[in-house]
């Protein structure tokens, strides 16, 4: 925490309130390491009088962690373009509807990754702090946060859709193996890619709507708001409506869907290596995103070690999602 701002008051027993009238800041170069050495206050009448501080949060990351963020992006955003233009390229031997799932899978979580490298910072909440006012009046409480010009929100609803659309491919994707699987003949039902096109691209598919949650978080990242003043979990926040729930409900059918193929797979009469099955099974759970669950557990975890383990692993696992 840094100071930010401070008033010269005294107690008004009329106003039943703190009052700055009669009192000046005394001009003296701000220490942010020695406060008691810049707050200086001066008065024309004797009564109780205080000082009334505003702080800011000094917002800290693991250096580590930003950088494995950034190769890790920009590592899947090049692994994802060569992945879309193999699809196009080998489309033939595939038919229409894997190429059509995997290349919106790639393409909605190539848009998510550039716009979370050049777009989750808040420029609003990255402002170096400036030394507190000359003008001796109340400042506003630590609770308030700086209105955002639009930008910001319009960037978290980008991200939000644009994540929560990869997984909607994904789970369109778990779905047609589903069909491949149950239907070996006839295969996903007739009018799948379209439902599909509607369902992944739609203006409302995403099982939430993001024009209703138009409040960012408070912290230097341009992401649905989630935490209370304790930083502790809500659940009235934009962040468990608009993200974790619906993403948990895809992630988990993700999941089932995967067990139901590694059954099949393994229990195929078909002779197949070891080997293979396990890697069209990792393969398949990359796909899918099931490695997003470790954020959930990184999200309950109370202890800062596991807290830190988990918090990378969901970094490395995540930022390397090709």
């Amino acid at each position: 925490m840094s100071i930010q701002d401070f008033a010269c008051v005294f107690w008004d027993y009329k106003l039943g309130d703190w009052s700055t009238e009669g009192c000046i800041k005394v001009p003296t170069p701000f220490n942010s390491s020695n406060l008691s050495a810049s707050l200086a206050c001066r008065c024309d009448h004797t009564t109780n009088f205080a000082v009334l501080m505003r702080f800011s949060t000094n917002y800290k990351y693991s250096e580590a962690l930003g950088v494995i963020s950034i190769i890790g992006c920009a590592l899947s955003v090049a692994g994802l373009v060569i992945t879309v233009l193999f699809q196009i390229l080998t489309r033939n031997s595939r038919g229409l509807s894997p190429t059509l799932l995997m290349v919106s899978i790639c393409v909605s979580m190539t848009i998510f990754y550039l716009l979370f490298i050049f777009g989750i910072n808040n420029p609003v909440q990255h402002k170096a702090a400036s030394e507190p006012s000359q003008t001796n009046s109340i400042p506003r409480s630590d609770f308030h946060q700086e209105v955002d010009q639009g930008l910001c929100t319009a960037m978290a609803a980008l991200l939000q859709y644009f994540l929560l659309a990869t997984f909607t491919w994904s789970t369109l994707y778990a779905a047609h193996i589903f069909f491949v699987i149950k239907n070996a003949m006839s295969g996903p039902p007739e009018n799948f890619n379209i439902i599909s096109v509607i369902t992944g691209w739609g203006k409302r598919p995403q099982f939430t709507w993001i024009s209703d949650f138009v409040y960012v978080s408070v912290c230097c990242s341009c992401w649905l708001a989630a935490l209370t003043p304790n930083k502790t979990v809500d659940l009235r926040k934009p962040m468990f409506w608009g993200f974790l729930l619906p993403l948990a409900l895809m992630i988990f059918f993700n999941i089932a869907v995967l067990f139901y193929f590694c059954s099949f797979l393994f229990c195929s009469s078909q002779v197949t290596p070891f080997r293979k099955k396990m890697l069209s099974s990792v393969s398949l759970a990359v796909v899918l995103g099931i490695s997003w669950i470790i954020g959930y557990f990184m999200l309950l975890s109370v202890d800062p070690i596991q807290h830190n383990i988990l918090t990378y692993a969901f970094c490395l696992c995540n930022t390397t999602q090709v």
